[in-house]
């Protein structure tokens, strides 16, 4: 399946392929934890909440963590966020993206991706938020059961590898 993504980072190349790593962590007992949990490594992603959180970013690490215990605990069967690639079904949904959060002012390409036969969940990235515990129980659950928003953002999790395969950048 082809997929979109938004390379925010400018660190992919066409031809590339993104796998899931190991990051360095800091004691033996982490690193310990996150072969327990993780054993297949972690994405960009994962590795940034799990490993590296920015700590100006501690709601989104939050939100992540819950939503990721609500994958485990309710949809084993789903990818992991923390070992997912990010992408758009449609093209114009990562055009809308990289519109709307400025991408192109810090040089952020689109990319297309070929998943192969890689598991892939869509869900409504607009549901990760929430105010209350209740709020958030009640989004993790429409989130990873695929429930879409009437103007949903829908990303799709592609757990990996993925093969970077052209260039989109409008």
């Amino acid at each position: 399946m082809i997929l979109y993504h938004v390379d925010r980072s400018n660190s992919l190349r066409v031809g590339q392929s993104v796998q899931t790593s190991y990051p360095p962590t800091p004691t033996q007992a982490l690193a310990k934890t996150l072969e327990e949990l993780y054993p297949d490594g972690l994405s960009r992603h994962g590795i940034s909440y799990l490993v590296d959180p920015d700590k100006r970013m501690y709601i989104n690490t939050n939100i992540e963590q819950m939503f990721e215990l609500y994958r485990q605990l309710y949809f084993p069967d789903k990818p992991s966020r923390f070992q997912s690639f990010f992408c758009f079904v449609a093209p114009e949904q990562a055009i809308k993206f990289y519109s709307q959060n400025s991408c192109w002012y810090k040089g952020a390409k689109i990319l297309k991706i070929d998943t192969g036969d890689s598991k892939i969940h869509i869900g409504d990235m607009d549901l990760l938020k929430g105010d209350t515990i209740l709020q958030c129980h009640d989004n993790a659950m429409r989130y990873w059961s695929g429930d879409l928003t009437p103007a949903s953002t829908q990303e799709a999790l592609v757990a990996l590898p993925a093969k970077v395969v052209d260039l989109l950048t409008p």
